[in-house]
């Protein structure tokens, strides 16, 4: 028995290093997936159903790493019946079956699924003293959540962990939680916010995975060149070695638009052929809407607007089988501009508006924005988001947090000041204040301390 337990202890290792943002290049999977399969068996020789469901979680992600969608799915719904069969008390011991199952809702695009998951393993956790299983449990849900669209809520948990955990925290997990902040920021379209977050994660770890990611915020902010480097640099070749199979089409889609903006349309092409090419039947519907925007982005750049028409639509209702709302926002976005372009103006404006009205539900700001230009183009209003003072904009939209750091900052202290009131790092003031100039509207100390007051009399 021992050496059975021990087996499923030494795969749920391999799959934490793989779980971290799709750490699993093609060498790590095969490895991973030989031990999952090889600790499955084992923990079925045994009555003990937490270590059953630690396993199968385990070699769920293993199957999905390896691209075996159908047969990760099959892990995943032993994993899901075992963990649901069991009680809080029965998981306290194994929390991991819950951080597996978790992780494997995630990757598996089942992200409703995950979030309960996970937010339970969060409590489980709490309730047993695990605190270094907080930071993958919280990164898991806020995943999810950033998946579903639902950004601030995502945004709220990254943020709280970071600020309670940062002192205990290590160079890598504290580079997972600021890549996953970045990442959120960038569809929330706060780019400063975003690369002061790439940036830091970047020094704690180095290029790596973190600089896939952080490559989004670069093209975002307007430098392909740089985003193709260090995207590149960082999964270690144009093969993406470092990221596995099913999630190279999220990659390649970023270096599709790289080269676009870059005017190299053959490249394009050869990176939206590599994302298709990574597709494969009962591919997961979010890379599968990937890979067709790609397609759509270079179809539309080369003129054939019907074409691009075609592949963004069908990619809007991919990414909608997962419910991956900013997604399904910016393939409609596309599919508006092909179907303009090729002369079906109503259609076209139908489908902006659609992906405005997803979009700015969201919060994904930039987005809703690029809608927003596309609708105004073709001579329609586009109404501003209305602010509404009692219900979440202005000081309203601050959080407790931000609240307290926004009244130090109006009383004319210092970051350094108000980071040893609030014992948090300066780092962290500053990440505080991207978020509330955004959401006040200002871009200095003293606008801020200006709305702050003048809110502060109006409330």
């Amino acid at each position: 028995m021992e050496d059975h337990t021990g087996l499923v202890r030494r795969t749920d290792e391999l799959a934490a290093i793989g779980r971290m943002f799709g750490a699993r290049g093609s060498s790590a999977a095969s490895l991973e997936l030989e031990h999952a399969r090889a600790a499955h068996r084992a923990a079925a020789e045994l009555d003990e159903r937490p270590l059953q469901a630690t396993a199968t979680g385990a070699l769920a992600l293993a199957e999905y790493s390896a691209g075996n969608i159908a047969a990760a799915q099959e892990a995943f719904a032993q994993a899901a019946a075992l963990v649901d069969s069991l009680s809080d008390a029965e998981l306290g011991a194994r929390v991991d079956a819950l951080l597996n199952l978790g992780w494997a809702c995630q990757s598996l695009e089942r992200h409703a699924d995950g979030i309960r998951h996970l937010e339970r393993g969060l409590d489980v956790a709490r309730a047993t003293g695990q605190g270094h299983l907080l930071v993958p449990l919280t990164i898991g849900a806020a995943i999810c959540k950033t998946w579903l669209g639902r950004l601030d809520s995502a945004a709220a948990l990254a943020d709280e962990t970071i600020e309670s955990a940062r002192p205990a925290l290590n160079d890598q997990s504290l580079a997972w939680l600021l890549t996953l902040r970045c990442w959120i920021a960038t569809l929330a379209g706060d780019l400063s916010l975003a690369e002061r977050c790439g940036d830091e994660a970047l020094g704690a770890v180095g290029e790596g995975l973190t600089a896939c990611y952080v490559a989004e915020t670069r093209l975002e902010a307007g430098d392909p060149s740089r985003a193709r480097e260090e995207l590149l640099a960082g999964a270690r070749g144009q093969e993406l070695p470092m990221i596995e199979l099913s999630y190279r089409p999220h990659f390649y889609e970023i270096l599709t638009r790289a080269a676009l903006a870059l005017d190299e349309p053959d490249e394009a092409r050869d990176w939206a052929a590599r994302a298709e090419h990574c597709v494969r039947d009962g591919a997961l519907g979010g890379r599968a809407a990937e890979a067709l925007m790609a397609r759509a982005a270079v179809q539309l750049a080369g003129g054939a607007s019907r074409n691009a028409a075609t592949s963004a639509i069908e990619a809007a209702e991919a990414a909608e089988r997962p419910a991956d709302r900013i997604l399904s926002g910016r393939a409609r976005t596309l599919a508006g501009r092909a179907l303009i372009a090729g002369g079906q103006r109503r259609r076209g404006g139908a489908e902006l508006e659609r992906a405005l009205g997803t979009l700015q539900a969201c919060g994904a700001r930039r987005y809703a924005d690029e809608a927003a230009r596309e609708l105004r183009r073709q001579g329609r209003r586009v109404a501003r988001p209305v602010t509404r003072r009692g219900a979440g904009d202005g000081i309203a939209a601050l959080s407790a947090r931000e609240l307290e750091v926004a009244e130090l900052v109006a009383q004319g202290r210092t970051n350094r000041q108000v980071a040893e009131a609030l014992f948090l790092s300066e780092k962290t003031i500053e990440n505080h204040l991207g978020r509330i100039y955004s959401k006040l509207g200002v871009s200095s100390r003293a606008a801020l301390a200006g709305t702050f007051a003048a809110g502060r009399v109006e409330g």
